[in-house]
């Protein structure tokens, strides 16, 4: 389907259901999980047919790069462009190709019901869509399969048993069965020489809990018992699922004799994450930027 034909039929989302949806996080304190990830390509047609075609991901939003105007930003998430869902694209049609390596985030994870793995094998193969063979991540918690887009950007769909308690950020009249829909974010991969520093940062200034490790992969997790505890009583069903904390996975690969990556097509431009409330926002903004870390200067 053409881009802007799609476009025209974006949803509006459901403002009584959102309303409650922040009240509910007023409550919590920090990091919540991951908002959006963002990352750069080349053609925008080819983006969208990858992404929206063969994904089965919806475009939310379109508009423009605020800092250039001449470039779209393209928004694809689930049915309501719900954090932890949304993957945001800057497509520049003449940018060099990125290099993946360390000092990046080289992956951005999807979620996928344990019962999608044999599903996503045999599109990916129909379609022509580079990937690998399934394999097991910390023994058999996890299965994955690493696939790749047109600009070479790496992706992964992680089944896991979470994906039961995410059902509502399966698109349930798109080009996918529900049953085998993405149901959001599960996490992101950084790659790092050494991950002392990050560790010291997303565990003491961002509210993350080191949770496993498997040979040079260390994870991190968000764990916001208060949040969890809030949701008790509050709305349906379907409420408290998309209130709950998701999305909030990060995994540090360290590759010490590995190439510096540079930014370019087919790699992460950013990852946002997400508060409760503005205030909630500004108070991490105090905690983390003392010297320690660069900031955007607007923000």
């Amino acid at each position: 389907m053409n881009l802007f034909v799609e476009f025209i039929y974006m949803i509006r989302a459901d403002k009584e259901h959102e309303h409650r949806i922040m009240n509910s996080e007023k409550k919590g304190q920090g990091i919540l999980g991951i908002h959006h990830v963002t990352a750069i390509a080349r053609d925008p047609q080819k983006n969208f047919d990858f992404y929206a075609g063969i994904l089965g991901l919806r475009l939310v939003k379109l508009t423009v790069n605020f800092d250039d105007i001449t470039t779209y930003h393209f928004y694809y998430g689930d049915e309501l462009g719900r954090p932890g869902t949304i993957l945001t694209f800057f497509p520049w049609k003449n940018i060099h190709q990125g290099w993946r390596g360390t000092g990046e985030v080289v992956t951005a994870s999807f979620l996928i019901p344990q019962n999608a793995i044999e599903y996503w094998s045999d599109k990916f193969r129909d379609k022509g869509v580079e990937h690998s063979e399934p394999a097991y991540r910390f023994g058999n918690n996890e299965q994955v399969i690493t696939f790749y887009d047109a600009d070479g950007l790496k992706l992964e769909l992680v089944a896991n048993e979470e994906a039961e308690n995410r059902k509502i950020n399966a698109w349930k009249n798109g080009p996918v069965p529900t049953d085998y829909a993405i149901r959001g974010f599960y996490s992101v991969t950084m790659s790092l020489e050494g991950y002392d520093r990050t560790a010291s940062l997303l565990t003491n200034e961002m509210g993350f809990s080191r949770v496993a490790h498997e040979g040079d992969r260390f994870r991190f997790q968000v764990k916001d018992r208060h949040i969890e505890s809030s949701l008790k009583g509050i709305g349906s069903n379907e409420d408290q699922k998309s209130m709950h904390p998701t999305s909030s996975i990060v995994d540090i690969v360290c590759l010490p004799y590995t190439q510096p990556g540079t930014i370019g097509a087919g790699t992460v431009h950013h990852v946002a994450w997400r508060t409760p409330t503005d205030e909630s926002q500004l108070e991490m903004r105090k905690k983390n930027y003392k010297g320690k870390v660069k900031r955007n200067p607007r923000n």
